[in-house]
């Protein structure tokens, strides 16, 4: 139970009129089930398709990376880290990938080739062991086999002391 203060008694929140916390869910007849902004109609009367329009252009229809750059921390000498590289597949055909431009090291990859299932992501493992004092950067270009279609991946690291 929940005790609301105050200067001359407590009070609990039944003793208030408030309904319990179990009475407040996302759909309840006070709500439609989903947030939504109390922003004015456009000219066509409709509040979300300048929002829809704009986020169905920009969201890739294919095979794509998450992050195109991926930035390690900073690390010394024999250190040694691991970052993943994200792709997106949500399509509804299995996609066949080669690495057909592998890093050097310090980057270190183990796969060269893999498949990313339908309307699923893969998370591609990098690692960066510097074994010198120097700021690194190099790409790694993955080819979807059937299609030909290139990605391509940049990743940077640094290595102090």
């Amino acid at each position: 139970m929940y005790l609301f203060h105050s200067k001359k008694k407590t009070q609990s929140a039944s003793d208030m009129g408030v309904p319990p916390l179990a009475d407040f869910s996302p759909t309840s007849s006070r709500s439609s089930g989903s947030l939504r902004s109390a922003r004015q109609p456009d000219a066509s009367g409709d509040n979300n398709s300048a929002r829809s329009d704009s986020s169905r252009a920009a969201r890739p229809k294919g095979l794509h990376l998450v992050s195109s750059e991926i930035l390690f921390p900073t690390l010394c000498k024999g250190e040694s880290a691991v970052l993943k590289i994200l792709l997106k597949n949500p399509t509804s055909t299995v996609k066949q990938i080669t690495v057909e431009q592998e890093p050097q090291p310090p980057f270190l990859i183990k796969h060269h080739s893999f498949t990313v299932r339908e309307d699923k992501m893969m998370m591609f493992p990098v690692t960066f062991k510097p074994l010198h004092v120097a700021k690194f950067k190099d790409k790694i270009v993955f080819r979807e086999n059937e299609s030909g279609q290139r990605l391509c991946a940049v990743v940077e690291a640094q290595c102090s002391q």
